[in-house]
């Protein structure tokens, strides 16, 4: 299997990682009193599992080509942990508008979530 086009080099990531740090990171920790987490892992089994769950009622919805968009939100705060950053995936599907189409999402599929935040936060440069 050949590397994706949308691959970025590592060095890139960390350069990505480090820009959020400077530009959002510290105002985040400055305005919430602690450090949020910017990272949310799902297994690959999960992922494939949510891929193939969106294209079969994709199929079904008859909605070709269905993309995923990627949302940030925040858990609620528990005894455990303070609110956390977290993300869902949700899927969408092309509508026409106009002479274009554009993206909506399919409200009609569920999103996914409950990914693992990890506690305390990590980073991709651990540097």
């Amino acid at each position: 299997m050949h590397r994706p086009k949308n691959c970025i080099s590592v060095e890139e990531a960390k350069d990505l990682e480090y820009r959020w740090q400077e530009t959002r990171g510290e105002l985040l920790e400055k305005g919430l009193g602690y450090v949020d987490t910017h990272q949310t892992i799902f297994t690959i089994k999960e992922l494939r599992n949510y891929l193939d769950y969106v294209e079969r009622e994709s199929v079904l919805q008859e909605i070709e080509a269905p993309k995923i968009a990627i949302f940030l939100g925040a858990y609620k705060k528990t005894e455990e942990r303070p609110s956390l950053t977290t993300v869902f995936l949700a899927p969408t599907k092309s509508v026409a508008s106009g002479l274009n189409l554009s993206d909506e999402i399919n409200y009609d599929i569920d999103p996914l979530n409950n990914g693992v935040e990890p506690w305390p936060p990590g980073k991709y440069a651990n540097e």
